[in-house]
């Protein structure tokens, strides 16, 4: 371990590190598994002897890590090897379960847990001892990336008056994408650049795509211009520029021009899925008529 393998042999060291007599060495022992293992027992391992040593906030952060880390199956053993770690100093079996962490990084693991598990409302009270202000803002990303756009949503609009970062609105803006609310994600991504957030074709072709989701042709045509400029830097995006531009004029009642835009977005993908588009281009000749 010592010299840097992370073999097989760290968990079973972890393994004895929990029964073994606590003191210094023990503890500089623990630290170099739960380094090397990067696995339940081996942070369980740094928590019992990090508690020993009166190291609280290290204690609590390695408990924390050891429930994160573990899967369904071992999250009850390693609980109740952390019971007993408490137990050990005479404190509640639940206290190293229970007690908030004091870091940034051990509240976000923590609270990573704690969305995964359903439970928001105690995720955002774990982020509050640390930063209450960006507990809505980091809870909400925690619950998108779990799947529940939503909460999500309601979570990160909360947050919004607090936003001056690009990189926070287009985190609203994708959260609004994913609960199939166009207007919020078109108002967001309006704030990401007024905030000085980059206009990639990426951004652009999402912005674009959200007014006209909303119905907001005449507001998206300048922003469609852009993007059609843009692609000109990078061609992969060229089609979904001129697909673009092709639906913002369609909702201007521009047919013909629509149907011209569609045609040429289609043929730069000959031989790919045209389908959008050949549908677009046949509701432009249908309006033509």
């Amino acid at each position: 371990l010592r010299g840097g393998d992370a073999g097989a042999g760290a968990v079973p060291w972890a393994r004895l590190l929990l029964t073994c007599p606590p003191g210094p060495a023990a503890l500089d022992e623990a630290w170099l598994v739960a380094r090397a293992a990067q696995h339940p027992l081996g942070f369980a391992a740094l928590a019992r002897h990090a508690l020993a040593a009166g190291h609280d906030e290290l204690a609590r952060d390695a408990a924390a890590r050891a429930l994160a880390a573990a899967s369904t199956d071992e999250r009850a053993d390693v609980a109740a090897r952390l019971a007993r770690i408490a137990g050990e100093r005479n404190l509640a079996p639940d206290a190293l379960a229970t007690l908030p962490p004091t870091t940034p990084e051990a509240a976000m693991v923590r609270a990573t847990m704690e969305v995964k598990a359903g439970r928001v409302a105690d995720a955002l009270r774990t982020i509050a001892v640390v930063d209450r202000f960006a507990a809505p803002r980091r809870v909400g990303r925690l619950v998108l990336e779990a799947g529940r756009p939503d909460d999500a949503l309601t979570l990160l609009r909360y947050a919004a008056h607090r936003f001056t970062r690009p990189e926070e609105w287009s985190l609203l803006a994708v959260a609004a994408w994913h609960a199939r609310r166009p207007g919020i994600a078109a108002d967001a991504y309006r704030r990401y650049f007024d905030c000085g957030g980059a206009a990639v074709p990426e951004m652009l072709a999402a912005y674009v795509s959200m007014l006209i989701s909303g119905g907001r042709f005449t507001e998206a045509q300048p922003w469609a211009l852009r993007l059609v400029e843009a692609s000109q830097q990078a061609p992969t995006y060229r089609a979904v520029a001129l697909g673009s531009m092709a639906a913002v004029l369609l909702g201007q009642g521009r047919f013909a021009e629509a149907a011209r835009q569609a045609r040429d977005a289609r043929a730069l993908l000959a031989g790919g899925d045209v389908s959008a588009l050949d549908d677009l281009v046949a509701r432009c000749e249908a309006r033509q008529q």
